[in-house]
């Protein structure tokens, strides 16, 4: 079967929402409503925030307590961003006193009735047409005696809540609220009781507030509770088990699996919104706004095409203007993943080309069809339910397709399927002429195989086919400590080149003797008690975690498929030490990690003079590509420069295909990228004279070096590095010296900051 995949970002909700749509069956676009009590928070008043919702391009809000500010400002506030308000809460007491509602409280029953008109007063004021009715909290220690009464007085208030809102228009919602995480005494604790209280009622105009974050928590099974409950939903809200956090984080909860069964059982309603934005909301509202990212479900698709138009249509302009000066991409410098800004840019014609979505999977042909901005996060999400994944994912989640096809992405299934751009089936690229072309091993293979690590400067990238294989669960992963740096090599070695099983192969060298070698086979049974989430909040940095085998020994372990795609992401690696120290502290971890990683762009952007100069002098970025049987000079080399630990060691296969990144003779050759991030510790280090050194070793040996990290290689060193031959070719007939740079003028040093 083929299926329709569609994941599209909005601006809190950052990684995706997803859609599918199977062959000939229509279903139900959903309506997420950002809940303005928990999003937007660096804005004071609620009234504010309905601007912000609008501008994120959110058309449905929430809130849940609007009664500290005056009606006529939330009003006006909602009117001027044309925004439909879904959902309040009622009136639920004194919060400042610990009150959360007050419908079971047998003492408070007039003020309830009363404080309903209050909220009435609100939701018409906001012309909201759903409102939950809160229970409130139990009294320490209560008996049988207490629950019974308050069993009572909610059932009486409901029944009179439901009547009364039924004559204003308003439909009535009852919600279960977890009594293990979040509020430990409240009354209304479990789904069941929620639903019970609905069916005895029966009345038309009370409904369940299914909370996908209470009945995980309280229950589980949400696909048979969904099913069971969804005749009596009112309303959704969504958020991620157990830190409340976006639902396209790590968590307990496989969100795209939940749309997907939504969709097919056709509901209509409105999805909330209710989660904790992660500490870099604010720089992803700048960033959302910045890129005029409108979200419109269920459009990327039918956008495509006239995206592409747009893209067209700049590059013609720049035709018509007479070709003023050279073109790049309109994304700025610090947007992406690489530690350094592009000068360039500023001198540079910059076309937008905001591409940023999954098209389509298609199961038949086994490719999923993607546009240049969608991110690993995007594609994991997406496809790992769908049981689906790429054979080769990069590891950070902000990494785009873009980039791994015209720079590089390697992962460790690289020995099995080469680097990323081996995995692409076809490019479609806007020229320097305004024409879209399409280009494949079999049509246009010229241009096919010169786009990889071309960096932008043949033509602009807007769509490409990625292969896909069959995921499963889990990663069966292998721990193998060794100490010595022979052993090093040969089990490295060993388990790379073996011709059977092995399917992700990765090494992390603590010193030069010391490394822990990995090797994982993907499983849909694991034994429970050697299950590992690693990508949960709380849990180790799982470089620190892999440490620990050097003292305890060989290990098993089965880590959740997107957990390990993203095993290092939490940590950047190990830089995110260098940043915060203290970050993989349990105290830290439980308290803060859910606000961790900072993402890369952000810190560039924040980045002062005095901190770029200190970075500059202290902090080596970078990836070596170099022949796997000269592993051992390698590392030699590594740490005599360097003396910098761990290093990430992944094997890759390096077929000999045309382009600028091939083995040195005419057969496919077994490399490795050796990972050197952080700060050196040899005295003698100077980042200039020692990167230099490292760069003219990786000639010597026939290797490459990444260009997303600082290159300090001469033009003509650069071309000894890199086949020019077929992409000089390339460039001449595409007319490209007047419309782009070459990659050299994109990637060396001296047009970077």
């Amino acid at each position: 079967m083929k299926l329709l995949a569609v994941c599209k970002s909005t601006l809190c909700f950052r990684a995706f929402i997803a859609t599918r749509t199977a062959r000939n069956v229509a279903t139900m676009p959903l309506k997420f409503a950002a809940n303005l009590s928990m999003m937007f928070q660096e804005i004071p008043t609620l009234a504010e925030r309905f601007k912000a919702a609008k501008d994120a391009g959110f058309r449905y809000v929430e809130c849940t307590f609007p009664y500290g500010e005056s009606v006529e400002s939330l009003s006006a506030a909602l009117k001027a961003a044309d925004l439909e308000q879904v959902l309040i809460n009622g009136y639920a007491g004194d919060l400042t006193k610990g009150d959360l509602g007050i419908a079971a409280l047998p003492d408070r029953v007039s003020e309830f009735r009363e404080k309903l008109e209050l909220s009435i007063k609100y939701a018409k004021a906001l012309n909201c047409q759903r409102m939950h009715i809160m229970a409130g909290k139990k009294p320490e220690g209560a008996d049988t005696a207490i629950v019974k009464k308050m069993e009572e007085t909610f059932f009486s208030n409901l029944k009179y809540a439901a009547d009364r809102l039924q004559k204003a228009w308003i439909l009535a919602v009852v919600e279960a609220v977890n009594s293990r995480l979040s509020v430990p005494q409240y009354f209304l604790f479990h789904p069941h009781q929620a639903l019970e209280y609905v069916k005895r009622i029966n009345h038309p105009n009370l409904k369940v507030q299914f909370d996908f974050f209470h009945v995980q928590i309280m229950d589980g099974n949400l696909t048979q509770n969904l099913k069971e409950q969804f005749p009596y939903i009112g309303h959704i809200q969504v958020s991620q088990v157990p830190d409340r956090g976006e639902p396209d984080t790590n968590g307990e909860i496989s969100y795209p699996y939940v749309f997907s069964i939504l969709e097919k059982m056709g509901y209509d309603g409105y999805i909330g919104l209710e989660y904790k934005p992660r500490v870099s909301v604010v720089y992803d509202v700048f960033m959302y706004v910045r890129n005029k990212i409108v979200f419109r479900l269920n459009s990327a698709p039918k956008q495509h095409e006239a995206r592409v138009r747009k893209v067209q249509e700049q590059v013609k302009k720049w035709q018509a203007d007479g070709c003023p000066t050279q073109m790049c991409t309109a994304r700025p410098g610090w947007s992406n993943v690489s530690f350094r800004r592009g000068l360039y840019k500023k001198r540079l014609r910059n076309i937008d080309v905001n591409l940023i979505d999954i098209l389509s999977v298609d199961t038949e042909r086994q490719v999923v069809y993607v546009e240049p901005m969608v991110t690993m996060g995007q594609v994991t999400a997406c496809l790992i339910p769908l049981g689906w994944t790429l054979p080769v994912l990069p590891e950070l989640d902000d990494l785009t397709v873009g980039g791994l096809i015209m720079g590089v992405g390697i992962e460790t299934s690289s020995h099995k399927f080469g680097l990323f751009q081996h995995c692409c089936v076809t490019f479609e690229v806007v020229l320097a002429d305004g024409s879209v072309v399409k280009c494949s091993k079999n049509d246009n293979p010229d241009l096919f195989y010169s786009i990889p690590w071309s960096y932008g400067t043949l033509g602009f990238l807007v769509a490409a086919e990625i292969k896909i294989v069959p995921a499963k669960k889990f990663v069966k992963i292998d721990y193998m400590p060794v100490h010595t740096h022979q052993d090093i090599l040969s089990t490295f070695k060993r388990e790379t080149e073996k011709s059977s099983g092995n399917e992700f192969v990765e090494g992390l060298v603590y010193s030069l003797d010391e490394a822990v070698i990995m090797t994982s086979n993907m499983t849909d049974e694991a034994e429970p008690a050697k299950v590992n989430s690693i990508g949960h909040f709380w849990k180790p940095w799982f470089y620190k975690h892999v440490q620990g085998y050097l003292k305890d020994g060989p290990g098993t372990e089965y880590i959740p498929l997107r957990h390990y795609y993203h095993r290092h992401t939490r940590s950047i690696f190990w830089e995110l030490e260098d940043i915060i120290p203290f970050g993989n502290h349990p105290i830290f971890r439980y308290l803060c990690g859910w606000m961790v990683p900072p993402k890369i762009s952000l810190l560039k952007l924040t980045q002062g003079q005095t901190i770029k100069e200190l970075y500059e002098r202290h902090q080596v970025i970078q990836d070596m590509l170099v022949p796997l049987k000269d592993l051992g000079q390698s590392l030699v080399c590594f740490h005599e420069e360097l003396g910098l630990y761990p290093l990430w060691l992944c094997p890759f296969t390096l077929y000999a295909q045309p382009g600028m990144v091939h083995p040195a003779g005419d057969k496919d050759e077994v490399y490795v990228d050796i990972g050197a991030y952080g700060s050196p510790k040899q005295p003698h280090f100077s980042t200039i004279p020692s990167t230099k050194k490292l760069e003219a070793f990786v000639i010597e040996k026939k290797g490459f070096q990444m260009l997303y990290a600082d290159s300090y290689l001469s033009r003509e060193d650069f071309r000894r590095m890199f086949d020019h031959s077929l992409y000089d070719r390339i460039r001449q007939k595409l007319d490209c010296q007047k419309a782009f740079p070459e990659v050299y003028d994109k990637v060396n040093r001296k047009v970077r900051d």
